[in-house]
């Protein structure tokens, strides 16, 4: 049983195209959130962010050693969930969130000692998802994303086969086995992301190459491949984001240097290669989140010191570092979400103790210069085209010269110009 548990920066599978990495004016101020351990210590790591960024979902390392979910919000700091068992031992961890921040899901131990799916809400706590199997309670399920409303859960659970696969969940129906891409259904898949109304998912899924690649699945359409950024369509990728309306997925490919590389698809563009943070695009990257309208980008890139850090993309910037909490930007960090405006990105980075700790980047654009009050805004300065004769200061220019058409008789200097005479309509009496 292959369950996926999202570790403390994966290593990420192994790009190119021309989006560089390259430096900005903008600025992005970091918050270091801590952990669930007396005096901070130990390791955390942000998951999921509300719309508005304002709530923050994700694991952090408690007193007793274990990783539990946690909520956290500045008035109130970060909140310990439990677990799924009785006596909240075991580990746990929230990795999806509501547009508003009040209904979490993710996964989480029970007392029969498997990982289960779980969806969270503050009147009623945890509540277990089960599983695909029939008694919904043996083998291991995780919930990766919610739908806006926090209604739809998707993530993956075991089967009576005992494969992993893709599931759909809403109270009405329960957990919904979404199958693979092998013709068979057999192999392996997991459902990373979905839109707002919850009825667009990405994620992964074995094939019948035995490769796993990258998906979108509608209602309507099923499962269809989204293939790789290698011309033949050969090796591996997974879906891990999607825009609110579902038409932007983002995630990770194989290329056909043998490197795992971001990549953004539209159904217009097809696979789009972001690069990495790499001078050369070399090395490896993946996508983690996108923003409501699949414009903002976040996840980890390899760098030109060969640390794993966080990153920041948009067409106009390209690829930006985001750095860590070490002084000298040392050491790994990675963004994990992104609000809806693409403002506020969160994940975790390495401090100056070593350890891995939740941040929340918050980008600021450069500030717009506006010039003090009763300032006169000069006039534009015109520039005569080449050849113009350009009189001294203090002279007074001419009146331009009026050519009259081919044809008209100028009169001689000094005379008046008689009035034009003005001639009536047709039937006008004249008195």
């Amino acid at each position: 049983m292959n369950i996926k548990v999202i570790p403390l920066l994966p290593l990420i599978l192994g790009g190119y195209l021309p989006f560089p990495a390259v430096s900005q004016t903008v600025s992005y101020p970091m918050t270091e959130v801590g952990s669930l351990r007396t005096g901070k210590v130990g390791s955390s790591s942000a998951d999921s962010l509300s719309a508005d960024g304002s709530v923050v979902a994700g694991q952090a390392e408690n007193d007793a050693g274990n990783m539990h979910a946690f909520r956290w919000i500045a008035s109130s700091g970060m909140s310990d969930l439990g677990t799924l068992k009785a006596d909240d031992s075991g580990e746990s961890g929230a990795y999806a969130l509501s547009a508003d921040g009040n209904v979490m899901a993710g996964g989480a131990e029970n007392d029969a000692g498997n990982m289960h799916a779980f969806r969270w809400i503050a009147s009623s706590g945890m509540s277990d998802l089960g599983t695909l199997r029939t008694n919904n309670s043996s083998g291991s399920s995780v919930a990766y994303a919610l739908s806006a409303d926090g209604s739809v859960v998707a993530g993956q659970a075991d089967n009576d086969a005992g494969n992993m696969h893709a599931f759909r969940w809403i109270a009405s129906s329960g957990m919904i086995d979404l199958g693979t891409l092998k013709a068979d259904d057999s192999g392996e898949s997991v459902a990373n992301a979905l839109s707002a109304d919850g009825n667009v998912m990405a994620g992964g899924a074995e094939n019948d190459t035995g490769d796993l690649h990258a998906f979108r699945w509608t209602m309507r359409s099923g499962m269809i491949d989204l293939g790789t950024l290698k011309a033949d369509d050969s090796g591996r990728s997974e879906a891990r984001a999607v825009s609110a309306d579902g038409s932007v997925v983002a995630g990770q490919a194989d290329n056909d240097a043998g490197n795992g590389h971001v990549f953004r698809w539209t159904m217009r563009s097809g696979m789009i290669d972001l690069g990495t943070l790499k001078a050369d695009d070399s090395g490896e990257s993946e996508a983690r989140a996108v923003s409501a309208d699949g414009g903002v980008v976040a996840g980890v890139s390899e760098n030109d010191t060969g640390d794993l850090h966080a990153f920041r993309w948009t067409t106009s910037s390209g690829m930006i570092d985001l750095g860590t909490l070490k002084a000298d930007d040392s050491g790994e960090s990675e963004a994990r979400a992104v609000s809806a405006d693409g403002s506020v990105v969160a994940g975790l980075a390495e401090n100056d103790t070593g350890d891995l700790h939740v941040v929340i980047w918050k980008i600021t654009p450069p500030p717009v210069v506006i010039p003090p009050a009763g300032t006169t805004t000069p006039p534009p300065v015109v520039i005569p085209p080449t050849g113009t004769t350009i009189p001294p200061a203090g002279t007074t220019t001419p009146p331009p010269v009026v050519i009259p058409p081919t044809g008209t008789t100028t009169p001689p200097a000094g005379t008046t110009t008689p009035p034009p005479v003005v001639i009536p309509p047709t039937g006008t009496t004249i008195p």
